[in-house]
């Protein structure tokens, strides 16, 4: 081969080379342009955790929802329906399990629970967005902190 012939083959990689890179950096730089307005890079979107609690503020219904608190002493699990909700709770230290019925209305954050059986008074509950769970507390008439704080467990109706 000619010299002419090496010079041109290589000019010819040279070339082919520099527009490899050159392409190349054109898409990576193509990656790292600026999100639209329509999708700033996701940001506002919840972050999905699986269980339904990131849709509660959207509806005033709680049914189908489970709620759960437990400490070493006690347990209390609120299971709600369409119009009712069922406390059933266990003391640990005296090996008792409790349950309670309570008609109820909710309107995001605020929860109204009546007695069905006419015993006690009404108590207020008051939910709550923590960081990635909703919380709920109990507070009797008298603002005294009534049972203990809940999370949210399991949804059927929200989605």
């Amino acid at each position: 081969m000619s010299i002419m012939g090496k010079r041109f083959t290589l000019n010819k990689v040279k070339w082919l080379w520099s527009m490899l890179i050159l392409v190349t950096a054109g898409l990576l730089m193509s990656g790292c342009g600026k999100a639209t307005e329509e999708e700033p890079l996701d940001a506002s979107r919840p972050i999905y955790t699986g269980d339904g609690s990131d849709e509660l503020p959207q509806t005033n219904n709680l049914s189908g929802s489970t709620w759960q608190g437990v400490t070493n002493e006690y347990a209390l699990r609120i299971k709600f329906d369409e119009s009712d909700c069922l406390f059933t709770g266990y003391d640990y230290v005296a090996k008792k399990d409790t349950t309670a019925s309570y008609a109820y209305s909710f309107s995001w954050p605020l929860l109204t629970l009546t007695p069905k059986d006419d015993k006690g008074g009404v108590i207020t509950g008051k939910a709550s967005n923590g960081y990635n769970r909703y919380t709920m507390t109990f507070v009797d008439s008298t603002d005294s902190g009534v049972w203990m704080q809940v999370e949210i467990r399991k949804t059927t109706t929200f989605r």
